[in-house]
């Protein structure tokens, strides 16, 4: 095989970044470069060094915090120079950032390259090795003592974690939503008014008036001419119909059991314009660990909800809203991604009007996202340990799609083992957006209020380390952003009596 042959072969990731808690290099690189840097780092990696790399994927702004996490934590900073590196800003991003947070620093200068100004001013005084002028054997050399010398420890590097300073601008949203589900009322019919008979008698008199004033003078007529008035006909008095006022519209009052879907507490319930299955979660204890507390809390649930089985997919997401927005759109039941908290409300509020319009759910039920209590507690259904199987996250891939199964990608709901209570993909495969936060949840003076634009999303992603999905794990964004491992599902809420008298 020639060298080109050779090169091209990697065109595909050569094997998968270390995601384990002992040292590794953190290898920055341009995308252009892949059929150079490939072969590297794959004699690195079989030389049994280990290697934290983005494996090709285009940065994007949910990979932000994994490539943070990832520098922050690695036990070296390794750039790979070349002309496409030097001008590509997430290298020069990745370069700032190590430095910034004082990783050891090694440049591989592939190709001579000249450097900008201000690179080369960051990079000065740091450890390079220039591949292009070396023998190759003592490149070789040179790089694996490098390498031996960072990473043959086993010692554990702390994570620094990114500090970003977002300002918080406080909103209204209420505005967003006002009269979704009224609907145009019909306008009385117009009535032309008959034209008043007296206005017709006055036009006519006027007339004869004028014929009588170019008459002969009067004594002529009296004397030779008597003027014989032909009887006028009868005025007919015309029929003007009646005006009868259209009947109101009868609207029928539906009591919840004239209804065939009527939700029920204790049973399932299937949304039947999306065929979405939602099943009963019953009021009850939660055993959470609160942000702002060093120890366990127990807090009740105090009314039961439906809560999706399944996440919300892209087919069910098209049908109502009418647009397209994953990035992933190979099958209409991947789940649907790159939504909004504000799109996912939308969404929301056009599914409770549209049933409600078919007369498929009663009044005084809501489709919305779940409150963040809501979401743990079902997630957890009544355990407490850090997943619901059990504490071995070697378990998860049995459970959900995450780094190291995920291929870097969705996949379609409901594929994966349920939790003890029946949903499935509450871990991995996308985060999922909940209305609100534990502190908003637990206070019941703050409920509905949320302060600012920031809300909370859980369960974790396909790009997310096994020890990010857990049931604990809850990410923050801003309510704006769009990513592709962000979706949701819903919960359905509203007060109905089952037959013993409880309500939901």
């Amino acid at each position: 095989m020639s060298g080109d042959q050779e090169k091209s072969s990697y065109t595909h990731p050569p094997f998968e970044a270390y995601l384990g808690d002992e040292s590794y290099a953190f290898v920055s690189y341009a995308h252009q470069d892949v059929k150079t840097v490939y072969p590297e780092i794959t004699k690195w990696n079989d030389q049994g060094f280990r290697l934290w790399y983005d494996e090709g994927i285009s940065a994007a702004g949910e990979w932000l915090e994994e490539i943070a996490e990832a520098i922050g934590g690695c036990s070296l900073f390794i750039v790979l120079i070349s002309p496409r590196s030097v001008v590509s800003q997430f290298v020069k991003n990745e370069i700032l950032y190590a430095l910034d947070k004082g990783r050891p620093f090694l440049a591989i200068h592939l190709e001579k390259t000249g450097l900008p100004k201000g690179l080369e001013l960051c990079m000065s005084g740091h450890q390079a090795l220039r591949k292009y002028e070396l023998e190759e054997e003592r490149y070789q050399r040179k790089l694996r003592n490098v390498l031996n010398g960072f990473l043959s420890s086993s010692t554990k590097i702390d994570m620094v974690r990114p500090s970003i300073d977002l300002p918080i601008r406080k909103i209204d949203t209420r505005h967003l939503w006002p009269g979704i589900e009224s609907l145009p009322q019909p306008q009385p019919p117009k009535v032309e008014e008959d034209l008043p008979t007296e206005e017709v008698a006055s036009e006519e008199t006027s007339s004869i008036g004028l014929k009588e004033e170019t008459a002969a003078p009067e004594e002529e007529v009296k004397e030779d001419i008597v003027p014989v008035k032909e009887p006028e006909p009868p005025l007919q008095e015309e029929t003007v119909p009646s005006l009868v006022e259209p009947a109101a519209p009868v609207i029928e009052i539906r009591e919840p059991d004239d209804f065939a879907n009527v939700p029920v507490v204790g049973s399932p319930f299937t949304v039947s314009e999306i065929d979405y299955p939602m099943l009963w979660v019953k009021p009850g204890p939660l055993v959470v660990n609160l942000p702002w507390n060093d120890e366990p809390d127990t807090v009740d649930v105090t009314h039961g909800y439906w809560l999706g089985e399944r996440l919300i997919t892209q087919g069910d997401y098209l049908r109502i809203v009418g647009r397209h927005t994953n990035y992933f759109w190979d099958s209409d039941k991947l789940p649907v991604e790159q939504v909004s908290w504000l799109d996912c409300i939308e969404f929301c509020k056009a599914l409770t009007a549209l049933e409600q319009r078919e007369e498929r759910l009663p009044k005084g039920f809501e489709f919305r996202l779940p409150l963040e209590i809501e979401w743990e507690y079902a997630c957890r259904a009544g355990t407490e340990t850090p997943y619901f199987f059990g504490t071995d996250p070697d378990e998860l891939f049995d459970y959900g799609w995450v780094r190291g199964n995920s291929k870097h990608r969705t996949h379609e709901v409901s594929q994966k083992k349920p939790n003890p209570w029946g949903f499935h993909d509450m871990y991995g495969n996308v985060r999922e957006w909940v209305h609100d936060s534990y502190y908003t949840s637990i206070n019941e003076g703050l409920a509905g209020e949320i302060p600012d634009e920031f809300r909370i999303s859980r369960g974790g992603g396909y790009m997310a380390r096994r020890k990010d999905c857990d049931s604990t794990s809850r990410v923050t964004n801003s309510l704006f952003h769009r990513f592709r491992n962000l979706g949701f599902r819903m919960v359905l809420s509203g007060i109905v009596s089952d037959p013993e008298g409880e309500s939901s």
